[in-house]
Order: structure tokens, then sequence, then C-alpha cells
């Protein structure tokens, strides 16, 4: 049987209208994303990135062509069927945190979980449990105004966690960073994918990332102009080392324009920079993630259904008709 892809877009075109100018985000756009990939979606800012990724969060409908995730029709789903969708599905993480300041960092990460109808010591024990997991346990009563850019950035990653989907979606997520948060954020993603077998998909105009995907798809103009393939796919581990691109992804990166020719970081391999330690809006010492998520989850994760009990989260297997999560009562409207 032919393997099924999470994620399948076929000629996705999606237009705006501004005025008498018609805008083409998105034209004819085809690909397909399977599970447990690290995928990066890469190009120019204005290039239809982050518009592709909000038709595969069912943020928006595209304007032509159809969009399928695990074989069914995003476009089947009705407004309640995609609030769930978002809800249970897909985690998301945007460049600028969207953290709420009025609550405490373990409100913001138990948010999503009051809208699936858990209790709230089960989502306060959801929430601490990721809370370690993403290395700022002791952080719990903070507001975001009290953290630093790359804890926010990890507590908006803790909060994607908590209703446990099965794709992550990473809009830019290191660009308001210094290079040493943003290295944090990346160890991240990665050990979600390598330990955690979560798909990722990371947009992105940053060529030191390619290197870390299993697959990169270049983006210039709203179309896919190329896939390419890793061969020799980096670890979390190589993060904070000096390293070159790979020749291959740095001559793709310099024909869709995403890296001008001439420029220094091009031509001396676009090293990853370490960068100088940045100040904190807290006096304790930044924990280090390095190593953060466990290695106990070696399964696929499937499109499982959520038991969420007192102090911990545990899969059980769908049924052939693919269950609702038992957890879950009447989905507030949207």
């Amino acid at each position: 049987m032919a393997k099924v892809p999470v994620f399948k877009a076929v000629n996705v075109s999606k237009t705006y209208q501004l005025g008498d100018v018609e805008v083409k985000a998105l034209q004819g756009v085809n690909l397909e994303i399977y599970s447990g990939e690290f995928i990066c979606i890469f190009g120019q800012s204005g290039c239809g990135k982050s518009t592709l990724l909000s038709i595969i969060a069912g943020l928006q409908k595209p304007s032509t062509g159809e969009v399928y995730v695990r074989g069914d029709k995003l476009s089947t789903l009705d407004n309640e069927g995609l609030a769930k969708y978002r809800r249970s599905k897909i985690g998301i993480v945007f460049q600028s945190f969207n953290l709420i300041p009025s609550m405490n960092i373990i409100e913001n990460i138990a948010l999503p979980l009051t809208f699936a109808r858990i209790s709230k010591s089960q989502r306060i024990a959801r929430a601490k449990s990721l809370l370690e997991t993403v290395g700022l346990a002791k952080y719990a009563d903070h507001t975001s105004s009290q953290l630093s850019g790359g804890q926010q950035q990890r507590v908006a990653i803790a909060r994607s966690l908590v209703t446990a989907p099965w794709i992550m979606l990473a809009d830019e997520p290191t660009g308001n960073l210094d290079s040493k948060s943003a290295n944090e954020v990346m160890r991240l993603l990665i050990s979600l994918n390598r330990k955690s077998k979560r798909t990722v998909i990371l947009i992105t105009h940053n060529p030191e990332y390619l290197d870390y995907a299993d697959r990169i798809f270049f983006m210039q103009d709203g179309k896919v102009v190329k896939t390419q393939v890793n061969s020799k796919v980096k670890t979390e581990e190589d993060v904070d080392s000096v390293e070159h691109i790979s020749d291959d992804l740095k001559e793709v990166a310099k024909e869709i324009g995403a890296v001008k020719a001439g420029n220094s970081n091009a031509d001396d391999g676009m090293k990853t920079k370490t960068g100088k330690k940045s100040k904190k809006k807290t006096e304790e010492e930044e924990p280090e993630t390095e190593e953060m998520i466990p290695e106990t989850n070696t399964t696929e994760p499937t499109d499982t259904e959520t038991t969420i009990t007192e102090t911990e989260t545990t899969t059980v297997e769908p049924a052939a008709n693919d269950a609702e999560a038992t957890t879950e009562t009447e989905e507030p409207k949207e």
C-alpha cells in the first residue's frame, strides 16, 4: 500500500485583491510531506512561505487547488471541524511568541486545553510537565515580560505541544532572537523531531538551518521552484558548531535570490554564529535545553486520542472510524 502523506497540496494558488491590484501569493504549489519528516520551506521575504503555512494550518483557504491532510480534504471541514483540526492535530509557533501578558507562564501553556473542556487540575499538570520539558520549570509563576526572548519562544513551543499534536508548524521562530537563543530554539525543534518523531515544518529565510532538514522546498514568487533532499542531515549537537552549509544547498539559495552572490556569509559558507550571551530580564541563569526531550517515545505519532490525567498524558490508538478524543466534549464555536 502506498504511503499516505501527512500533508499534500495539489495545484494550490492564493490570490488577494488589494484595491485594483491582484496579488498572487501562491501559484500552482504542489508538495507532499510525510510523517516524521523535518521540512524546511525556504525563500526570501514575500515569496509566499507564510501564506502556505497558513493554508496548511487551515487559517486560510486556497483560491484554487486542494489541500489534503492524512488523505482527507481540508476543504470539507466546517468552522468547527477546522477549529478541532487546529486545536488537536497541529501546533503552531509564531515569530512574535503571541503570549498573553496578563497570564503567567503556566496559564499561557495550559490555555489551549481550556477550549478542549479539560479540568483545571489536569491543565496545570500537563503545563508543568511541558515546562520541565523545555527547561523552564522554575519560571512557572513568571509573566512573559519577565522572560528573555528565547525563553518566551520556548514557552510558546510548550504551548503548541500541550494538546499533543502530530504536526509542528514553526513560522520564522528564531526571527526575533539573538544567536544563542535561536540555537536553543532550534535544538528544541530538532529534538522534538528526532526523539519524539513529530513532523516539523519550519518556515525560514535563514540558510543556516537548511542542513537540519530532511527535505527543503525552495520558494520564489509564490512557487515551489525546487525540492532538495539532504544526503547528510545534521543533528541538534551540530547547532552550536561553526560549519559550512552544503555547497548544493548554498547554490540553490543563491539561484532563488535568497542569498545574494558575493554575500560574505554565502562565500564563507554561511557560518553559524554563536554570538554573545544575551542579557536576561531575570537575574537567574537560563537553563540549557539540550537533551531535555525524553527518548522514551520512539513510536511514530499517529492521529490518536489524547487522555490527560492529573500527572501524565497518555495516547490511545483510535478505532477505525478515527474516534475523537475521550476528553473532549462540545467544542466552543469560533
